[in-house]
C-alpha cells in the first residue's frame, strides 16, 4: 500500500512539473491507484481516511493560428494606414508602397483584377491629391513669408495683416488640409506683425527726435575731432610703443580741449548715455596720458602697462559712444 501511495504521489508531481502533459492519461492511472489504495486499506483493517486534494490545471484548447496574410489584405491595411495618418510624408510613402505592390509583375498573382484595378486608381488619386495639397501649402508658405517680410521691412502693419488674412482664406480654400503647417505659418506671420509694429514705433520716435540728434552731433563735432587727432598717441600708449614727449603733450592738449567742449554741451535726455560714454572715454584718455608720462619719467614698466589699460578703455568707450550715436542718427530699418 505504501508503494501504491508513493507511486500516486510521483505521478501527480510529474504532471505538475511537466505543465499538464498527458494529464488525462495520468488522471485515469491515479484514479485506479486510488481505488487500489482504498481496497488495500480495508484489507489492512485501517479505519481512518486519507484525503489527498490535488488541483490539476486543465490544458486550454489550442486556438487556431491566424492565417498568413494575403497580399490583398496587406494592401488594404496599408491603405487604411494612409487614410488615418495625419503626417503627409507617411501618407505619401504608404500610397507609393501600395502602387508598387499592385504594379509588381503587371497584374499581381492572387489579386482579383476587378479589385486590383479600382484599388490602384484610388491609390493614384489619393497620391495626386496629397501631392497637390503639399505643393499648394508649400507655395502658400513661401509666398506669404516673402510678402510679409517685405511689408514688415516697410513697417506696413496693415500690409502684413492682409497677408495673414489671405493665408487664412487660402487655407479654407484648400480644406484646412495641413493644420500643423498652417499653425507654424501663422506663428511666423504674427511675429512679422509684431516686427512691423515695433519698427513703426521706432521710426515715429526717430522722426520726433532726429532734429535733436543732429543738433547734438553738430555741437560735439569739435570734441570728436580733437579725440580723433589724439587717437594715434592713445594707440601707441595701448601698445607700449610710445609716443614721444612732443606727441604726448599734443595728445593731452587735444583731450583736454575735447573734455572742455563736452563739459559746455548739454545733451538731450535721449542721448544722455552717449554723452556719458564720451566723457568717460576722454577722462580715461587723459588718465592714460598722465600715467604714460609718469612711466616714462620713472622708467616704470608696470606704470606703462597701467597706462596701456587706461588707453584701451578710452578707445573702447569712444567707439561704443560713436556707434550708439550713429544708430540714433540712422533711419530705423528691420533686418530679417
Amino acid at each position: 500500500m505504501l508503494t501504491a501511495r508513493a507511486t500516486r504521489e510521483r505521478l501527480v508531481t510529474w504532471v505538475r512539473r511537466n505543465h499538464g502533459y498527458r494529464e488525462h492519461d495520468i488522471r485515469e492511472i491515479v484514479s485506479l491507484l486510488d481505488e487500489a489504495i482504498s481496497g488495500l486499506a480495508v484489507v489492512a483493517g485501517e479505519n481512518s481516511f486519507h484525503l489527498s486534494f490535488v488541483a490539476v490545471t486543465e490544458r486550454l484548447p489550442r486556438l487556431p493560428l491566424r492565417a498568413e496574410p494575403t497580399l490583398q489584405g496587406i494592401i488594404d491595411e496599408v491603405l487604411t494606414a494612409a487614410r488615418l495618418t495625419p503626417v503627409p510624408a507617411e501618407r505619401l510613402s504608404a500610397l507609393r508602397t501600395v502602387i508598387a505592390l499592385l504594379d509588381r509583375g503587371g497584374d499581381p498573382p492572387g489579386l482579383p483584377r476587378e479589385w486590383a484595378r479600382p484599388t490602384r486608381r484610388a491609390a493614384e488619386e489619393a497620391l495626386e491629391a496629397t501631392l497637390r495639397a503639399e505643393h499648394a501649402y508649400a507655395a502658400l508658405t513661401r509666398s506669404s513669408l516673402e510678402r510679409a517680410a517685405t511689408r514688415a521691412r516697410r513697417a506696413d502693419v496693415r500690409g502684413v495683416r492682409a497677408v495673414l488674412a489671405r493665408a487664412h482664406e487660402r487655407d479654407a480654400e484648400l480644406g484646412h488640409a495641413r493644420s500643423n503647417r498652417m499653425s507654424a505659418l501663422i506663428d511666423v506671420l504674427e511675429r512679422r506683425i509684431d516686427d512691423a509694429q515695433r519698427l513703426q514705433l521706432a521710426r515715429d520716435r526717430w522722426r520726433l527726435y532726429v532734429d535733436v540728434y543732429r543738433g547734438y552731433r553738430r555741437q560735439i563735432d569739435e570734441a570728436l575731432d580733437q579725440f580723433d587727432r589724439a587717437r594715434d598717441a592713445l594707440e601707441d600708449i595701448e601698445l607700449l610703443a610710445g609716443p614721444d614727449t612732443d606727441a604726448l603733450d599734443k595728445a593731452q592738449r587735444r583731450l583736454r580741449a575735447a573734455a572742455g567742449g563736452l563739459g559746455l554741451t548739454y545733451p538731450p535726455a535721449v542721448l544722455g548715455a552717449v554723452h556719458d560714454l564720451l566723457k568717460r572715454s576722454l577722462a580715461l584718455g587723459l588718465h592714460a596720458a598722465e600715467l604714460r608720462r609718469r612711466a616714462v619719467s620713472a622708467e616704470d614698466l608696470a606704470a606703462a602697462r597701467n597706462a596701456a589699460a587706461a588707453a584701451s578703455g578710452a578707445l573702447m568707450l569712444f567707439e561704443r559712444a560713436i556707434t550708439q550715436l550713429h544708430d540714433a542718427l540712422t533711419f530705423p530699418e528691420l533686418t530679417l
